[in-house]
């Protein structure tokens, strides 16, 4: 099963330089569930995870990365 098609003649011209169009069926992926996700957030260990602010303009770099204050399942959980 494919679950990415992308054109390969577009491909060629922009892979590396410039976006282009592509069709996924990632959508219904029974692994792509936020529960899912969720279960395999919480098998990453948390010093592993760093939390970035999404009002922020600029990423924070490593070591100015907030902890996660709750389970990264419990975060994974409510992204939508």
């Amino acid at each position: 099963m494919t679950l990415v098609h992308v054109d390969p003649a577009a491909w060629q011209v922009h892979r590396d330089r410039s976006p282009f169009a592509l069709r996924h069926e990632l959508a219904d992926d029974p692994r792509l569930t936020v529960e899912r996700v969720a279960l395999l957030a919480g098998q990453v260990p948390p010093a592993s995870i760093e939390v970035n602010r999404s009002d922020l303009a600029q990423l924070h770099d490593a070591d100015g990365a907030m902890a996660l204050d709750r389970p990264a399942e419990e975060v994974a959980r409510g992204i939508s």
